[in-house]
């Protein structure tokens, strides 16, 4: 079983340190990723996933639209031959930097489900949106030796030009949407720990600015998915609690 990271490391033991100090009997051990760790609180088992609040959720577009790229190249393969053969489907999906995996298996469901019910006529544009990815379909006569499903991609307005609270809210939702996925099959109780070591916005701990920060941020979150509660980890080692059990 591999160590743990150094920042996943920082945050178990600040985690161990805050649960004491409200004198619990705590302690962890490293988990099966998922779950990053394993804690102990009382009598009670909860897993635990670590992840950074890190920029490189705002700069993964690279990364991200080639998923998307190579999602066309599948379904096209996959849905072809169900599509009339007068029809072509330009798919463009407004995505905000959440990666295709997200909503592969719902919108392939979807598309069949448009298929079966015949919901393609010429002329037509549909929008709509699974899981914070928005797209439209918009049907057209095929072209000569066109493909059936035309791609395309853009980064979502909301992810670009933000304010610093802005940026905070987008980046830990995407936290959030891409630890539901990747925790799906983990056994409850499971818990989320974000790790602010990037905004550096907070110098001065002796005042609860950090924390009131985070607060207003996780105020405009109504859904955690499988967390029941979001842990915030400072660089100080303060933590912040938000329970949604």
């Amino acid at each position: 079983m591999s160590t743990l990271r150094d920042n996943e490391n920082f945050v178990a033991e600040s985690l161990q340190t805050y649960f004491k100090k409200l004198n619990k009997n705590v302690y962890f051990e490293k988990g099966e990723d998922p779950p990053d760790v394993c804690f102990y609180i009382d009598d009670t088992k909860v897993s635990v996933e670590i992840t950074d609040l890190d920029e490189n959720n705002l700069n993964s577009r690279r990364t991200v639209e080639s998923g998307y790229l190579s999602f066309f190249t599948k379904i096209n393969k996959e849905f072809e031959s169900l599509i009339d053969e007068r029809v072509q489907l330009h798919i463009l999906f407004d995505h905000g930097y959440n990666k295709i995996k997200i909503i592969d298996k719902e919108f392939r469901k979807y598309l069949r489900y448009l298929i079966k019910n015949n919901k393609f006529q010429i002329g037509d544009n549909i929008k709509d949106g699974i899981d914070n990815v928005n797209f439209s379909i918009s049907i057209s006569k095929i072209s000569k030796d066109g493909k059936k499903i035309v791609g395309g991609i853009i980064p979502s307005l909301e992810s670009q030009g933000m304010s610093l609270d802005e940026k905070a809210l987008y980046i830990v939702k995407n936290r959030i949407d891409d630890k539901n996925y990747k925790c799906q099959n983990v056994k409850k109780p499971i818990w989320l720990a974000l790790f602010d070591n990037y905004f550096n916005k907070f110098t001065n701990f002796e005042t609860q600015e950090h924390i009131e920060f985070y607060e207003d941020v996780l105020e405009n979150i109504e859904d955690f998915g499988i967390f029941d509660t979001i842990l915030i980890v400072f660089e100080n080692k303060d933590v912040l609690e938000i329970n949604r059990s």
